[in-house]
């Protein structure tokens, strides 16, 4: 299973809108509230404020992972003055992202999109972390899984001193996820009377992401077109609101479309489900 990191997934996003804008600074980063690169000639039409109010991401060097939007921008030296304190000083040229939506609102809505495509996107989840107690029959879920969906529970019996034979697991039958509203737990339908290592098994959905290098469980591209599809209905769906009349239409528009993307897109890209234990009581 392949990875996909943050900076990439915004990236994705940013061209699937056409809001991507690339380059390195022909100037290094200085201790002000400048950057500079002669890059962007290419795509200011020679014009002051071409990219007034846009958003410039730093993605690499000493100011990794900040973001500043555009005060005023000058094409005769292709310098943007930013909003916002002195920068880091560099020794060497930073990569730097240029949009009118800014970074931090597309990674936003990537991880709504996260949130709201499982369980049409998931990872597999197999945890083996919990050790059974005297005379208790409740165990708290897991972070990953407590987010997610328990398909099975198996358990191994620690009564062996053998370190390394082979693993059997037994499933378990009758159990229950339970539900309190601030944590989640599942019990068993017995009460275990040696150790045991309880395996359980399901889906959750992609890590949520935060700094450019997090990354989500997939390097699938049907799988990244999907999440890309609905992240951009996500982004749209957030200016529907508080702008002009004419420029709502537009966006519900765009919205609406990219939902329309999603739905294609979902027909062929969603995976199997992995097999479940049926609840049959018992051990």
């Amino acid at each position: 299973m392949g990875t996909t990191t943050a900076l990439t997934l915004v990236d994705r996003l940013s061209q699937s809108v056409g809001d991507y804008i690339a380059e390195v600074v022909t100037t290094n980063v200085a201790a002000n509230a400048y950057i500079v690169s002669t890059h962007l000639n290419k795509w200011d039409g020679g014009n002051d404020n071409s990219f007034k109010d846009w958003w410039v991401y730093i993605a690499s060097q000493n100011n990794n992972d900040k973001e500043r939007r555009v005060r005023t921008y000058a094409a005769s030296n292709a310098t943007a003055n930013v909003f916002g304190g002195n920068l880091s000083a560099d020794t060497n040229v930073a990569d730097i992202r240029l949009g009118r939506y800014s970074y931090a609102d597309k990674l936003r809505s990537i991880n709504e999109a996260i949130r709201e495509t499982f369980p049409v996107l998931y990872r597999p989840i197999v945890d083996t972390s919990i050790r059974s107690a005297t005379n208790t029959y409740e165990y708290n879920l897991p972070t990953n899984l407590a987010l997610g969906e328990v398909d099975k529970i198996l358990w191994e019996d620690e009564g062996t001193t053998n370190a390394i034979a082979l693993q059997f697991w037994s499933l378990i039958y009758g159990w229950r996820i339970l539900d309190d509203g601030s944590q989640k737990k599942f019990r068993l339908p017995f009460n275990p009377t040696n150790a045991i290592t309880f395996r359980l098994e399901g889906i959750a959905p992609f890590s949520t992401l935060s700094g450019p290098a997090n990354s989500i469980e997939t390097s699938e591209e049907r799988e990244l077109s999907l999440l890309t599809a609905y992240a951009k209905y996500k982004l749209y769906q957030r200016f529907e609101q508080p702008v002009a009349m004419l420029d709502t239409k537009r966006y519900q528009t765009q919205s609406m479309q990219a939902y329309g993307e999603y739905i294609r897109l979902k027909m062929t890209a969603r995976k199997p489900r992995p097999t479940a234990t049926l609840h049959l009581g018992g051990v």
